[in-house]
């Protein structure tokens, strides 16, 4: 989701972009922060494949990037699967340089800080070898 930052050097967002196409989500987004919400919802085989995750995630990093190569960045990590949130730390750390964001009702918004330096390459996976 790209950010600007403010000059007190907290962060407001001047756009949203979620994985989801969920209507009453996205017209509580817009009608409280008063930003644009672009839905990219992608069709998973499976919440926890990291493949997947990480194409359909890299993939609208990407298209969002290429429109805003400026905006700085934020991943959310609290919702969606371990599994999407560790696609996000990655793609944060070793591609996007992106600011990493949780939530909750105790703590509110909150940077979360990964403590090392992370390169990861994609490899694709190959496909399983049938038995006999």
């Amino acid at each position: 989701m790209p950010s600007k930052r403010g000059a007190s050097n907290t962060w407001s967002y001047c756009r949203i972009h979620t994985a989801k196409d969920i209507t009453a989500f996205i017209s509580w987004l817009k009608e409280r922060f008063h930003i644009t919400v672009d839905a990219h919802p992608h069709t998973l085989s499976s919440p926890t494949h990291y493949e997947g995750i990480y194409l359909a995630a890299d993939r609208t990093v990407s298209s969002v990037m290429r429109d805003a190569p400026d905006a700085d960045i934020s991943f959310h990590l609290s919702p969606g699967t371990p599994a999407m949130a560790a696609i996000w730390i990655l793609l944060a750390k070793g591609r996007y340089n992106a600011r990493l964001i949780e939530t909750s009702p105790q703590t509110g918004l909150r940077d979360v800080t990964i403590p090392f330096e992370l390169a990861a390459e994609y490899v694709p996976c190959k496909p399983p070898v049938p038995h006999p």
